[in-house]
């Protein structure tokens, strides 16, 4: 199911994350988010699969941030 510029904004503010580091744990380049959020380009499965974990488990970002 596609992610909506919106949904991504969204998710890393009920996050309480900056762009960067929200980037870093979804291991993409912050230009790329910036681009994902402004509606300049869309995620890709994997990343969109990505955000939709971490939306539904918010703690799947302690596990992200573990792994970097």
């Amino acid at each position: 199911m596609p992610i909506t510029t919106e949904e991504v904004v969204a998710i890393r503010q009920q996050l309480n994350l900056s762009r960067s580091v929200f980037a870093m744990y979804l291991r993409t380049n912050t230009r790329t988010l910036e681009n994902w959020e402004q509606g300049r380009a869309t995620p890709n499965a994997q990343a969109t699969t990505l955000i939709r974990l971490v939306e539904r488990f918010p703690q799947t970002i302690e596990q992200l941030a573990a792994l970097g």
